[in-house]
């Protein structure tokens, strides 16, 4: 056997075992999220479409630690708590801990999603700042 064609076909080799990887890897996340209860899924997709739109970042929404404590910070805790309606003096009140807890877990399990896919190369968007 030459090795011109040894090589080629481990090359076809890592090219198949990546397309059989990638279509398990989706088949997987497809079934996890279609086990997950509708109100959780319906909740995490409105807090990540928020998280997606308001990163204005060039790799998009890639998930990472910084840009997470941003989005806490400049969207989900400056609007307080928008359903208990504003104060009289116009301003909202502040959130408690649940509301902002739940805004993590669906950005984290958006980062879950992207590390399943080798689109994010974060070791843990919950770091020690998000710990903090």
């Amino acid at each position: 056997m030459s090795t011109q064609s040894f090589v080629s076909r481990q090359t076809s080799n890592r090219v198949n075992n990546a397309a059989r990887e990638a279509a398990v890897i989706t088949l997987t996340l497809f079934t996890r999220e279609n086990e997950k209860p509708i109100y959780t899924r319906k909740s995490y997709v409105s807090k990540q479409k928020l998280f997606e739109c308001q990163n204005n970042y060039e790799n998009g929404y890639l998930v990472i630690e910084a840009k997470l404590l941003r989005f806490l910070d400049e969207v989900v805790v400056s609007r307080g708590n928008l359903k208990k309606g504003p104060n009289p003096d116009g301003t909202f009140q502040e959130l408690k801990m649940e509301p902002i807890l739940q805004y993590i877990k669906a950005v984290v399990d958006l980062y879950a999603s992207q590390a399943s896919r080798n689109l994010s190369s974060e070791p843990s968007v919950r770091g020690k700042a998000l710990q903090a």
